[in-house]
């Protein structure tokens, strides 16, 4: 009787896991849900870069020509300057101050 009421025990413990693991159901994506999802972000990136150029393009336009020159002539200072790269010496020595 010992040995039973062990037993009875032992499978008790022993299937207790399995039943509670076997509530939670675990839900993953296929493989092509997963593929679409990558290809609708791609297309949403391609989207959004068009759309960002074309309003760059925009707001270049409607600028006058002296506007245009300093936007440009601060583009390449902050390209010089993100490389890392100084005034040259001649520049500082002769500044309007």
């Amino acid at each position: 009787m010992k040995k039973l009421i062990s037993i009875l025990v032992l499978t008790l413990l022993v299937a207790a896991p399995f039943s509670a693991d076997a509530q939670r159901v675990k839900r993953t994506k296929t493989d092509k849900q997963k593929q679409a999802q990558i290809d609708k972000k791609g297309d949403n990136r391609a989207q959004l870069e068009g759309e960002l150029s074309q309003k760059q393009e925009h707001h270049l336009a409607i600028q006058d020509k002296n506007t245009r020159k300093r936007m440009k002539a601060n583009q390449k200072k902050q390209k010089r300057i993100s490389q890392g790269k100084s005034e040259p010496f001649y520049r500082r020595w002769f500044r309007k101050k």
